[in-house]
């Protein structure tokens, strides 16, 4: 059976996006309870709208309410549980071991789902979770193939990632941030230490790290094997970014429909998801990737597409060689100095202000003081994509069939 595409919806525009790319699922969290507390998470009469909306489209909805709970939340949290219950939301994504149990007795109707934060990586770890009414597992980024393998055939639904990011850790088992910055990733307030800067020393010797990032992971990216894994048995395959950006959502839930219909994806959608967002990609522990293949020491941040190369500069005027098309709005971030702006003035060499620049061609833009010939410029923000996305979106008609009796 063909697994459903589960998209994040961090906020309306999101969620437009991933219903007009042909979700069949989506999730998000509450004002309270959920690992994303800085995402722009809906309110309870929001949720209501949410769900009543994508109901209307045949689409599902998952609320995630996976923080580790104080006894004193208990009860709000329970409240808040058994409202959403009550507007139809398919399951709730839960990490506490207690809540579920609670959940389980006091709401038996309610399906529970058990986050990816519980670090689900074997059967028995499953057979433990089915005696508390799960019916779903979100299996820990760090499986393999073959541990994906052996949970699907314990005969529980199993949900992978497929695309986005990676923790340098098992999720839910990661107290860095909560150690060092009073922030806890299991509260939904990771400060994102594995994206800083380290030095790494041996007997008191500086090691040679080929970049300051040394905990910084690639971005997963399993949508060309989603294929691999429908034949496995995975029943949804989800995608990574509550925080980010509607055409990031758009573009990866419509490649990954694109290659479950049996399409190949080419070398423009390839680069029109990059340019969304990526910290360069890997195909992540399911191949059992390492070393350079697994991290990115040399930047923690979107590295877009590369599109050219800076030859002349005076004070903020900028001449660079275009390998790509560059058109105005368009965001961009030069990588020797990581300094960053978008193309509000371009000109050609005519000095004439101009709205877009073909490719292999050199144009002249005002951009930050500070760059240097010679620094590698980088596409982080495609207007004209945008643009289309946009379009696409508005125009959009997501609709359901309906049985009706006369």
């Amino acid at each position: 059976m063909r697994p459903e595409i589960l998209a994040p919806v961090g906020s309306m525009e999101a969620l437009n996006a991933a219903l007009a790319a042909g979700c069949d699922a989506v999730y998000f969290g509450l004002p309270s309870f959920g690992a994303r507390a800085f995402a722009n998470n809906f309110d309870l009469e929001t949720t209501k709208e949410v769900i009543e909306r994508c109901h209307l489209c045949g689409v599902k909805v998952y609320i995630t309410m996976n923080t580790i709970l104080y006894e004193d939340e208990i009860e709000d949290a329970y409240n808040m549980a058994k409202k959403v219950h009550s507007f139809g939301v398919e399951a709730l994504i839960i990490q506490d071991l207690g809540f579920i149990h609670l959940l389980h007795h006091r709401l038996p109707n309610l399906v529970l789902h058990a986050s990816t934060q519980l670090s689900v990586s074997n059967p028995y770890q499953i057979e433990q979770l089915k005696k508390l009414g799960v019916q779903r597992v979100v299996l820990a980024r760090e499986c393999t193939k073959e541990e994906i393998q052996a949970c699907v055939d314990t005969g529980i639904e199993v949900e992978v990632f497929v695309h986005g990011a990676l923790c340098i850790c098992y999720s839910g088992q990661c107290y860095f941030s909560s150690v060092h910055y009073g922030r806890s990733g299991n509260r939904g307030m990771c400060a994102q230490p594995c994206r800083m800067k380290y030095t790494l020393y041996e007997d008191g010797n500086k090691v040679d790290t080929h970049g300051e990032y040394v905990l910084s992971p690639k971005d997963l990216s399993l949508i060309d094997e989603v294929n691999t894994l429908a034949d496995m048995g995975v029943c949804s395959l989800k995608i990574e970014g509550r925080m980010k950006s509607a055409p990031y959502v758009y573009e990866s839930v419509s490649q990954v429909k694109k290659v479950l219909e049996n399409m190949e994806r080419n070398v423009e959608d390839k680069q029109n998801l990059r340019v969304t967002f990526n910290r360069e990609y890997t195909v992540g522990h399911m191949y059992r990737a390492s070393g350079k293949e697994l991290m990115n020491s040399k930047t923690c941040n979107h590295q877009g597409i590369e599109i050219g190369k800076v030859v002349k500069v005076n004070k903020n005027k900028i001449c660079i060689q275009l390998s790509q098309d560059l058109h105005q709005n368009d965001g961009i971030r030069f990588e020797k100095e990581n300094l960053g702006c978008h193309v509000n003035f371009m000109y050609d060499k005519k000095q004439k202000l101009i709205s877009f620049m073909p490719k292999n061609n050199t144009v002249l833009i005002e951009g930050p003081v500070g760059v240097h010939v010679g620094s590698i410029v980088r596409k982080t923000m495609d207007s004209e994509l945008n643009k289309i996305i946009d379009e696409r979106i508005r125009t959009s008609n997501r609709q359901s069939k309906v049985n009706a009796c006369l």
